[in-house]
C-alpha cells in the first residue's frame, strides 16, 4: 500500500489491513476521518478531513478496467456526505439518490464528464431542495451501457 502526505507527490510503502469487499476494492480506515481505498489500476484514494489524494499507477493494465463507485464517506452520515468514483472514458455521466421504494430522490449529476476520479457532495436534500427522512437509500452510477450502485444510510 503507498501512503502520502503531501496530497500525493510522494508517495511512500505503508503497510496496513485490508478489509476486502472485491477482488478488485479495499478499504481501510484507521479512525472517522482518515483512509485509504485501493481500486484497480493501481489507483489509490486517501480520505482524510474530508479531502482526498488519488494515486494512478500508469504502469499497470487491467484488462478488467471498468467505472467504479465507491463507498460514500462517511456512511452512516448525518448532515452530509461524499460520493467518489471513476469514469474511464469521457462519458456522459448520471448520479441519482433514490430511496427504498425505488423513487428519485435527488440527481447529482447528469452532465458529460472528462476520464479520471470525481467527488460529488450530498448535503441530505431532494430535487425540491427538502430535506430527506432518516433512512437507507441508494445511489446509482449511470454511464453509457454500465449502472452500478450501493447503499447508504441517512442518520437524523
Amino acid at each position: 500500500m503507498l501512503h502520502t502526505s503531501d496530497g500525493g507527490e510522494q508517495w511512500t510503502d505503508t503497510l496496513i489491513n485490508f478489509v476486502t469487499y472485491s477482488d478488485l476494492l479495499g478499504c481501510h480506515f484507521i479512525n472517522d476521518s482518515v483512509g485509504w481505498v485501493a481500486g484497480g489500476n493501481g489507483t489509490i484514494l486517501k480520505i482524510t478531513n474530508n479531502e482526498a489524494y488519488i494515486k494512478e499507477d500508469k504502469d499497470q493494465t487491467n484488462l478488467h478496467a471498468q467505472n467504479t463507485l465507491l463507498q460514500n464517506q462517511p456512511n452512516p452520515f448525518n448532515s452530509k456526505t461524499r460520493i467518489y468514483y471513476t469514469v474511464l472514458n469521457k462519458a456522459f455521466v448520471e448520479i441519482s439518490i433514490y430511496n427504498t421504494l425505488g423513487q428519485l430522490v435527488k440527481t447529482l449529476v447528469n452532465e458529460e464528464q472528462q476520464r479520471g476520479n470525481h467527488c460529488v457532495l450530498w448535503d441530505g436534500k431532494d430535487n425540491s431542495g427538502r430535506f430527506v427522512a432518516a433512512g437507507s437509500y441508494y445511489y446509482l452510477l449511470k454511464t453509457e451501457g454500465v449502472t452500478l450502485n450501493k447503499k447508504m444510510l441517512l442518520l437524523k
